[in-house]
């Protein structure tokens, strides 16, 4: 999980945290009509916020699309990969291994990444993935 969406998902817990203790003082301090009128606009708000913020995420999900690869040598195909070498020094010999058929479609509609120095990945098989320094295949 990326350092942004940690610390999202930690403030987002926290908030809550407060909301509920807060809520809680209310009832016992002011009475639980005042709670109620009191989480019920705080609910109000959360829900709206939260779809918001789901129709931000599926439409940034579809803008996304296709395949995406960051890092030095890193490797992506939205169909499949016979072979993919990454690295240096690396000696090859004979052809490459052999890429699954597959019958039924099983690729995903979601973005395909391959976030990492000499990641690979691809959205239906690989056949070889042939990654580091000084490899003898």
């Amino acid at each position: 999980m990326q350092v942004w969406k940690k610390a999202v998902l930690v403030c987002a817990a926290m908030f809550s945290g407060v909301v509920a203790i807060t809520l809680v003082a209310v009832a016992i301090w002011g009475g639980l009509e005042t709670a109620d009128r009191a989480a019920s606009v705080i609910g109000s708000v959360v829900g709206l916020t939260g779809l918001i913020l789901s129709l931000w995420a599926l439409l940034a999900s579809r803008t996304e699309g296709g395949a995406h690869a960051s890092g030095v040598g890193a490797v992506v195909a939205a169909g499949s990969i016979g072979r993919a070498v990454t690295g240096d020094r690396n000696r090859l010999s004979g052809p490459p291994g052999s890429v699954p058929s597959a019958t039924t479609s099983t690729a995903s509609h979601a973005p395909i990444r391959a976030d990492g120095d000499r990641s690979v990945a691809a959205g239906e098989s690989i056949g070889d993935a042939i990654t580091g320094e000084g490899n003898t295949v």
